[in-house]
């Protein structure tokens, strides 16, 4: 009997430990092949029932819909985009803690960039697959949006997916400023990004304006954080 009782209790213990959590299948969980599994980040209040409103995020722009030309970094060579990451918690309208990245980056070059065109995905091979949101600063858009010619318009699973982290809020400026040593002109451009999912990898792509569309000017990866819930 005593044989018998341990038998029955080793079973009724790997019974319990191969069930699955009760949360194991919660909508409000992103899985975007990044092998990592992190809760949704709480909403603005703009896009409350994303689910529902997600369309409404499909720029109806010309210049969003014109084609990127990519360009390749040469192996070894340094890159051409290389800004400085700082990441921090911030409170949302919403009344919850969500990731804020901003990139600082400086130009010496005396005369101003063509137009800018910022792209953002979270899947790796996000431009590859035309599956990105983009923003054009300086036109009255606070917040990334998806091109009309994106694939993800005919890809409702994805867009739910990925969430409303794809979306994020944006400010951008531009400060003209003088080196002390030389009193040479130099340029520092600043791009906040806000409402970004916790815990995942981005990828922003920044291109510059062309009579064709868009060229690629260069990439760059940046993490966003996990923040505390009350933070």
């Amino acid at each position: 009997m005593r044989v018998a009782l341990v038998v029955v209790t080793i079973g009724s213990l790997l019974s319990c430990s191969c069930r699955r959590p009760e949360h194991a299948n919660r909508t409000d969980k992103i899985d975007l092949t990044q092998n990592v599994t992190v809760p949704r980040n709480p909403e603005s209040k703009s896009l409350a029932g994303f689910e529902k409103k997600w369309r409404e995020l499909i720029s109806p722009s010309e210049e969003l819909a014109r084609a990127v030309i990519s360009r390749q970094q040469p192996a070894g060579a340094p890159p051409r985009w290389a800004p400085t990451a700082m990441s921090d918690c911030v409170m949302s309208a919403a009344g919850g803690a969500v990731p804020q990245v901003t990139l600082t980056w400086g130009s010496d070059d005396p005369h101003d960039p063509p137009s800018l065109r910022f792209d953002l995905a979270i899947v790796g091979d996000g431009f590859a697959r035309n599956q990105y949101s983009s923003l054009i600063p300086g036109t009255g858009v606070d917040r990334f949006l998806l091109p009309k010619t994106s694939a993800l318009v005919k890809n409702e699973e994805a867009v739910l997916l990925t969430g409303p982290g794809l979306f994020a809020a944006a400010a951008f400026d531009v400060d003209h400023g003088q080196k002390p040593e030389t009193a040479a002109r130099v340029t520092t451009y600043r791009l906040v990004l806000t409402n970004l999912s916790p815990g995942l990898t981005y990828t922003i792509r920044m291109d510059y304006a062309s009579a064709d569309g868009w060229i690629e000017h260069g990439r760059y990866v940046f993490l966003t954080p996990v923040c505390p819930s009350g933070a």
